[in-house]
């Protein structure tokens, strides 16, 4: 038998989801900042009346506002590429749960396999026990994989919206 150090408890299994969860929408939430500051930098330069400047004038304004938001656009790709990591991180965890599913579902195979051989009423109850017990621990599993997912799948549809407008 395998030494239970081996095994992840279920409450680090979810505890370890909802930090991907929440490190996901910091990231978001800190892009979505950068991108709004963006469009105030874009829609600035078009308020601006440059009617009454000089050349010089003109060119070191625009300047300015031109390298502040080369600034802010280089800070979006740096948050988008640890968001991106971020991402990968929830996909690992993802592949991770679903071979402890399948790893589970060969379990159910592998006692309903000897079911027929057990003649005896108490030690077929016990089996039966432990295929509920593989059970739930896949829809566990499942429910758990759902969520990272659902939340990748979210976090890199934001992303695309967010990208769109900081191009």
């Amino acid at each position: 038998m395998q030494n239970t150090n081996d095994f992840k408890r279920r409450s680090e299994i979810v505890e370890r989801v909802d930090i991907l969860k929440t490190d996901i929408s910091e990231s978001e939430s800190d892009m979505e900042i950068i991108a709004k500051d963006v469009e105030v930098i874009k829609n600035t330069l078009k308020k601006l009346d440059f009617g009454s400047t000089t050349s010089e004038g003109y060119e070191e304004i625009n300047n300015h506002i031109d390298a502040a938001e080369d600034i802010t656009k280089e800070e979006f790709r740096k948050e988008d590429d640890l968001l991106e990591k971020k991402q990968d991180n929830s996909a690992v965890l993802e592949k991770n749960l679903s071979n402890r599913n399948e790893s589970s579902e060969k379990n159910i195979d592998k006692v309903s396999g000897v079911e027929g051989a057990i003649k005896t009423k108490e030690t077929s109850n016990e089996l039966n026990k432990a295929k509920n017990a593989a059970l739930k621990d896949m829809e566990f599993l499942i429910t758990q994989i759902d969520r990272a997912r659902r939340e990748r799948e979210k976090s890199e549809k934001i992303q695309r919206q967010l990208q769109a407008k900081v191009q």
